[in-house]
């Protein structure tokens, strides 16, 4: 059987420029061996032929956060319900190491309906433990030296992640030590901004870090803030006094939780003019941003509360761990309520970074059993980026070339070339006029395999939970 396929007369949207132009594309294998326009190429006879006439070709979707291993009751389900809704791609945030490598490994195996898996590994701390010692699953390491700080990167590489995944309790010489054993890997940063260092200390460090949420529960909203130097600096003493004084009992996530509550800021502290600045040093040192949206900001004040797709998706989620995220959600109900009480300065400040040239990327802290599954959320993440103030095309970029950029592999993936992955997705609306259409999936063409509308209905149909 041929494994040749002949994509023929697509609308092929080119996301660098905004182009749209008809088509052919040739697949060999994994790989886009040949497009140009309609007719001008050689299709051998036994070529798997698709009559793409009046769709419109994007390359496969990114989601630049997840936590694919967050909840394993989804069991193998969590595979397609990417790459079932166009998200060919995913780049992990954060998971216990060998439960992610076992994840990793189902999902290259052949026939397997999966998205490629980009990860870091475990997020990377300094002591106390952020989970309580011996806790099962742990995604979190720490690491308190610039020693200890080298010799994890060198056994993180030795295991093939792809980035580092820094967070908030670092102490400034193991953030240091991750920066200089990642430049020596050639390895990126990404995560949360360390609570002991200043924004302007990390990026001496790391000028290219992917900052997610903004900052995570402090980074930007802290030193935008009108008394923001004080802060951050009051939030780093207390951090390392609560540290020195921690018992046994006391866990990394416990302390950073008791520190943003002893030293709070609200969104009546924000200093416009500082926010400005911080900008400004972003754009100098070209750094990124993925903000995350649909997890940062209510459904409800996106506007996304009631949609239908992200209700439909919720029947492909055991009712068991439903149960349990329904749990979950009220037990953190509280907690994101504060968040959401940023949702105004969260918007207008990324279309005031997308303005500014700072480049972003979308992803979506998921998959959450209470808001919708992984690859349908992205769509959500996409339209939110819009209403920031991003173009579609821009919006699009943020979900395709812009997450091959950061992670340095633009040869492979991003955009529809010869020579490259052949990750696509054909969609019956154009994405240019609207975001929304990029929900309208007619098929996807994911790591060697091409799922139709029908392919695709038997495989959501498989999944379903009665």
């Amino acid at each position: 059987m041929s494994t040749t396929l002949a994509i023929c007369n697509a609308t092929v949207i080119d996301v660098e420029t905004g182009g749209k132009d008809p088509r052919d594309i040739l697949i060999e294998g994994e790989r886009i061996v040949g497009i140009g326009p309609v007719g001008s190429l050689a299709i051998p006879a036994d070529a798997h032929t698709v009559d793409a006439t009046g769709r419109f070709a994007i390359p496969g979707l990114w989601d630049a956060h997840v936590h694919i291993t967050s909840y394993n009751k989804l069991g193998d389900t969590v595979f397609p319900l990417f790459a079932g809704y166009g998200v060919t791609s995913v780049r992990d945030m954060g998971g216990h190491l060998e439960t992610l490598l076992a994840y990793r490994d189902k999902a290259l195996q052949k026939d397997r309906v999966a998205p490629r898996i980009w990860y870091a590994g475990p997020f990377i701390n300094s002591s106390p433990s952020y989970v309580p010692r011996g806790y099962k699953g742990s995604k979190s390491v720490e690491v308190d030296t610039r020693e200890e700080a080298h010799q994890l990167v060198d056994s993180l590489v030795e295991v093939g992640v792809h980035f580092l995944k820094a967070y908030e309790s670092l102490v400034p010489e193991a953030f240091e030590g991750l920066a200089e054993r990642a430049k020596h890997h050639g390895l990126k940063m990404a995560g949360h901004m360390p609570m002991s260092m200043s924004i302007a200390d990390i990026l001496e460090h790391v000028p290219d870090y992917d900052i997610q949420h903004l900052g995570g529960y402090g980074g930007i909203k802290v030193e935008c803030a009108c008394l923001g130097e004080q802060l951050q600096r009051d939030r780093a003493a207390l951090l390392a006094k609560k540290r020195a004084n921690a018992d046994s009992e006391t866990t990394g996530s416990k302390l950073l939780h008791s520190v943003v509550k002893e030293v709070p800021v609200y969104p009546k502290d924000m200093d416009p003019e500082k926010r400005a600045a911080m900008i400004e040093l972003f754009v100098e040192k070209g750094t990124w941003h993925t903000p995350t949206f649909v997890i940062q900001m209510s459904l409800a004040d996106l506007g996304f509360e009631n949609a239908p797709e992200l209700i439909k998706s919720l029947q492909y989620v055991p009712k068991e761990l439903a149960a349990e995220g329904k749990a979950e959600w009220e037990a953190l109900k509280e907690h994101f309520e504060e968040y959401y009480t940023w949702g105004d300065w969260w918007m207008e400040t990324v279309g005031l970074l997308h303005k500014a040239g700072v480049p972003l990327l979308s992803g979506t802290d998921g998959p959450y059993p209470f808001l919708g599954t992984g690859g349908v959320l992205l769509h959500f993440e996409l339209q939110a980026m819009v209403q920031a103030g991003l173009s579609p095309l821009e919006a699009l970029k943020t979900a395709t070339i812009n997450p091959a950029r950061f992670l340095k592999i633009e040869d492979d993936l991003g955009t529809l070339a010869e020579g490259k992955y052949a990750d696509l997705v054909l969609l019956d609306k154009d994405p240019l006029e609207n975001i929304r259409n990029t929900l309208s999936i007619n098929s996807v063409f994911s790591r060697g395999q091409f799922l139709d509308r029908q392919a695709l209905d038997k495989l959501f149909a498989s999944m379903i939970q009665e």
